[in-house]
């Protein structure tokens, strides 16, 4: 049968039972003798005497029977609440639990309900609400955390024997319900590896503003990966418009900066390691510019406007129509600028060139414009009428009349002489590009005799002489440049003999200097690709033997002294060395350090001579010594003995004596003791 727990009629508590005590009336308080009417569902009343409720020393089990007929439960509690505002309960378990070592079992539960002996829902102590059993599916909602932080939860660990929470939610920061303007709901994913939301159909996230924020903690960038589910194989995110009715979305997608904030790039694109690292290959500045790393590598690549305007430059570009009948200089224009000309004239000023209409003028290089003086090599002529022209396959045998153009040429009767016999008589020759002449060909200027110069050829050497040939003479020259071959001499004397009191220069130079320039005398300049390490710049010798020379590292050698008459300076990380010897350097202004050649130790520096009859320091690790030169023994040293320490007062017994010279050498004992 139903089991119906009503409320008594004369109950006086809304929403209780009524309790029947010993006088018969309703009361609020349950004692011994005392019985609670319930009622049955066909209305019969049952008295349950409160001995039989209170202090069971085992579970009571209450049978209701079978259950056959729909809408029957097996125990339903009904009552009537009618306190106004009052905050009322229907069903209220009030359990004591010892605290301490006699609390009971953590996993002891409030309410179990179960189905062919399996747990199905229970609320655990303290709050957890738990659905299944831990031996199949096991999962729930607990209390969290003080400020109201709840958990849903999954399973028990099987380590900590903790519940595995995977989501909490809250309200973030102290003493926020949501009820205030300022309120942030939490919802919090305890993964490890990553929290997953999953949808068998699409899934919508729905703000009730135009914003969605994403939050990292230490990261600097927050990155957004596709994968495959369940695995890791990556899948491409798709932004797109599809299906949505009747009105698609346009743009798909829009990134957007702040306003008035146009020094903020609005997107980059380039690579990254996944975790701080990144680097931009292209970007989208503020204005909405696109910024590309460099020229395009393929043909369906975007070019930068630098690789547009440089691809561009030079490329045929008509003006317009120029009119020439005023003789107008050409105007300023950029290489390939055209104009075509629309009244014949000149173009270029009045000395300019003659042009008609049709003809186009043509700018080779950009200019600002002029006369045809001026900026005439900047441009050209394309005549749009060539008839009568000569033609290049004809080789001037198309000219009607040979003589009268050598005439207008100004040739002369030299043009038709052949190249076996040329005769020039009188006039100047100028304009030569080249000139072949003997072996053994001799150019006199002037006359045959030795009051003229020569040019004289002998095999490879062309030589100064005079014009009888009998000597050498001078050879002026405002600028002298020799254009060597590979592997052969760019100036070589090796002829001259200085005889008798003669004082001739080989080489005699003189300049004058009148300039605020940086000017350099003699200048030499050498490219060295794979040349011998002890290549030399410059090498001095006398019968052979090297005096002075300047290696290509810079080092200079000299045979003999170095003499100057001013300061001998070196670089402030450069030393003065003497070869596998000493060494002396200035690590610091006012420092001076002597060393080995090895710069790992110093021997003797010695005054005057480096006999015992000489004085010298020695370095003894940290003390300094004054050692004869020689080293054979001590040195004086005369002058102020000082402390590095004031004297002690005191008084003691002298176990021993120092001898100490006076400046005339005599000894005087000084007694001491040891410290």
């Amino acid at each position: 049968m139903e089991m119906v727990i009503v409320a008594g009629e004369e109950e006086q508590f809304p929403g209780t039972l009524a309790v029947i005590g010993g006088e018969g009336s309703s009361k609020q308080t349950i004692e011994n003798g005392d019985s609670l009417i319930l009622t049955d569902a066909s209305g019969k009343a049952w008295a349950l005497p409160v001995s039989f409720l209170q202090q069971f020393d085992e579970p009571v089990t209450i049978d209701a029977g079978p259950i056959t007929t729909p809408g029957e439960a097996m125990l339903a509690v009904s009552g009537e609440w009618d306190g106004g505002n009052s905050i009322l309960s229907a069903i209220t378990l009030d359990i004591a639990d010892e605290p301490g070592d006699a609390s009971s079992n953590p996993a002891s539960t409030y309410f179990a309900v179960r189905r062919n002996d399996v747990t199905d829902f229970q609320i655990v102590k303290g709050g957890v609400v738990a659905i299944g059993d831990p031996a199949h599916s096991f999962g729930g909602i607990r209390r969290a955390g003080n400020n109201g932080e709840m958990a849903l939860w999954s399973q028990i660990s099987n380590t900590s024997g903790n519940f595995g929470d995977m989501f909490r939610f809250y309200w973030q920061g102290t003493g926020t319900d949501g009820r205030t303007d300022s309120s942030v709901a939490v919802l919090k994913g305890f993964g490890d590896n990553r929290t997953s939301f999953e949808s068998v159909a699409a899934m919508v996230h729905i703000s009730q503003i135009n914003r969605f924020e994403y939050e990292g903690f230490a990261a600097g960038r927050l990155g957004f990966v596709g994968f495959q589910a369940a695995s890791a194989s990556g899948k491409t995110i798709d932004f797109n418009n599809i299906g949505q009715t009747p009105t698609h979305a346009s743009p798909v997608v829009s990134i957007s900066i702040e306003d008035g904030r146009p020094e903020d790039d609005i997107l980059h694109l380039g690579t990254s390691d996944g975790h701080e690292t990144y680097t931009t290959l292209a970007r989208f500045d503020g204005s909405g510019n696109l910024h590309l790393p460099g020229p395009p590598s393929d043909s369906d690549m975007a070019a930068t406007k630098g690789y547009v305007d440089a691809a561009v430059t030079g490329l045929w570009d008509l003006k317009g129509d120029i009119d020439c009948s005023t003789d107008p200089d050409f105007p300023a224009a950029l290489k390939a600028d055209a104009y075509v000309v629309s009244v014949a004239g000149k173009i270029g000023g009045g000395s300019g060139a003659s042009v008609d209409i049709g003809d186009v003028i043509l700018a080779k290089a950009d200019n600002p414009g002029g006369t045809f003086a001026s900026v005439g090599t900047m441009w050209t002529i394309l005549e749009h009428d060539l008839a009568g022209v000569l033609l290049a396959a004809n080789n001037l045998s198309d000219l009607s009349n040979a003589a009268t153009a050598r005439d207008n040429l100004g040739l002369g009767t030299i043009a038709t002489q052949t190249a076996s016999a040329v005769s020039i008589t009188g006039g100047d020759i100028g304009g030569l590009t080249s000139l072949v002449l003997g072996a053994s060909a001799s150019v006199q200027f002037g006359g045959t005799t030795s009051a003229s110069p020569a040019l004289v050829a002998a095999g490879a050497t062309l030589g100064a002489r005079l014009a009888d040939d009998s000597a050498y003479t001078n050879f002026g020259a405002k600028c002298l440049s020799a254009l060597p071959g590979a592997n052969a001499e760019g100036f070589l004397s090796s002829t001259q003999s200085v005889t008798g009191a003669n004082t001739t220069a080989l080489v005699n130079l003189a300049t004058t200097w009148s300039t605020t320039g940086l000017v350099t005398a003699i200048l030499l300049n050498a490219t060295d690709i794979a040349s011998d390490p002890d290549s030399l710049l410059m090498d001095l010798r006398v019968g052979g033997v090297s005096k002075f020379r300047v290696e290509k590292t810079g080092v200079v050698t000299s045979s003999s002294n170095i003499t100057t008459t001013a300061s001998l300076m070196v670089g402030f990380n450069s030393r003065i060395a003497w070869n596998t010897r000493s060494r002396m350097l200035s690590p610091a202004n006012g420092n001076i350090t002597l060393t080995n050649s090895a710069q790992a130790d110093f021997g003797l520096l010695q005054f005057g001579g480096s006999t015992g009859s000489f004085p010298a320091l020695k370095r003894n690790a940290t003390a300094l010594e004054a050692r004869l030169a020689n080293d054979s023994g001590f040195a004086s040293i005369q002058g102020k003995l000082t402390t590095d320490t004031d004297a002690s007062a005191g008084t003691f017994e002298p176990t021993h004596f120092l001898t100490i010279y006076d400046a005339s050498g005599t000894a005087y004992d000084v007694p001491a003791r040891l410290h």
